[in-house]
């Protein structure tokens, strides 16, 4: 129904970056839901195989992936690409500088890869399964990709195709996130 929305209101900026949020969460919880589907987990008996400090720390970088998220629908919306194909009316363009916003997005992102930068070397500095370091590994990997593709396409002049990249990159990056989050718990069979 939001999509709808977003046809119907022209593809106004605000209504899509709704859209685009909402959708993250959903992706957030398919990631959950998948995580707890094994028929032996059982959800009240988690038990942390990171210290509490760093899943403190992993709380913090979680809400700070969701500003560069907000942050990047922002610069899209502010950006060139929106209903300008040919025949096409072109939609309306949040008024900020597109520069601007992209400073603050890149800004939040350099300040989230500094973060995950800490949690990986306290995960491996610590008494943590190799699968939660993987986990940091790749998610920390996934994280420095899309900076790239987002310097690139920000000083190639937002080609759409790296745009469309970006978008997949951002959806990689959240379920890396979930991912790596979710494994620093274990949930003991059910008995």
């Amino acid at each position: 129904m939001l999509g709808g929305i977003v046809v119907y209101t022209k593809l106004n900026p605000y209504v899509v970056m709704v859209h685009f949020f909402a959708t993250m969460l959903l992706l957030v919880d398919a990631v959950v839901l998948v995580h707890r589907s094994p028929r032996d987990y059982s959800p009240g008996s988690a038990h942390l195989l990171v210290p509490r400090p760093l899943i403190r720390l992993f709380y913090g970088a979680l809400a700070v992936l969701a500003l560069v998220i907000a942050a990047g629908t922002a610069t899209t919306g502010a950006g060139p690409h929106a209903g300008d194909a040919s025949g096409q009316q072109i939609a309306k363009r949040i008024p900020i500088a597109l520069r601007d916003m992209a400073e603050l997005h890149s800004s939040l992102a350099l300040l989230l890869i500094g973060i995950t930068i800490g949690l990986v070397v306290a995960i491996h500095m610590g008494d943590v399964p190799e699968r939660v370091r993987r986990s940091a590994r790749v998610l920390l990997i996934v994280m420095v990709a899309q900076a790239a593709v987002g310097y690139t396409q920000y000083f190639t002049h937002l080609p759409a195709l790296l745009v469309e990249v970006h978008i997949l990159g951002a959806t990689a990056l959240v379920i890396g996130a979930v991912q790596t989050f979710l494994s620093c718990t274990y949930h003991a069979p059910r008995c």
